[in-house]
């Protein structure tokens, strides 16, 4: 068996905010949020939800890649799938694709949630993100509603 990588915890954290801001460009959340959403939270919100919720998805990573394939061969898979798509969804949504962001939100939210059914250990780490997920996409289907706010896809 695989020994536990702390390190692991950091990718996250590091790589998926890095990977959305060169994916993105010059693009901010500002230039979106025209008009908030219901119950949006002011923006300083999102950075400190969005580290914890990487460094539990970190931490996943890690425990996913100390059970290596003989425990659950598709673990490691399954949260870089997440790890990934997350990292894509940021550009979507900053260059105003709201439709196909909301679209990947929904994909985002049923693949951590079979992800966690199918992994008991990893299920704690992913259910505060899947929690986060189902109000982004709240916030998400409100801005994909909004065409005044000049969506490319509206």
């Amino acid at each position: 068996m695989p020994e536990f990588q702390p390190l692991l915890v950091l990718v996250p954290v590091v790589a998926c905010p890095l990977a959305s801001r060169v994916l993105s460009g010059d693009r901010a959340f500002a230039d979106v949020y025209v008009e908030p959403a219901p119950l949006q939270p002011p923006a300083w919100v999102f950075g400190p939800v969005w580290t914890i919720l990487y460094a539990l998805l970190g931490y996943a990573l890690a425990l996913a890649a100390e059970a290596g394939p003989d425990t659950d061969p598709h673990a490691l898979r399954d949260v870089v799938v997440l790890l990934t798509v997350n990292a894509l969804w940021t550009p979507l949504f900053l260059r105003r694709y709201t439709r196909a962001s909301l679209a990947l939100l929904f994909f985002m939210v049923a693949q951590a949630a079979w992800v966690a059914d199918r992994s008991e250990p990893l299920r704690p780490y992913l259910a505060p993100y899947i929690l986060w997920l189902g109000f982004a996409t709240f916030l998400n289907a409100h801005h994909a509603a909004r065409p005044s706010q000049g969506t490319p896809d509206a």
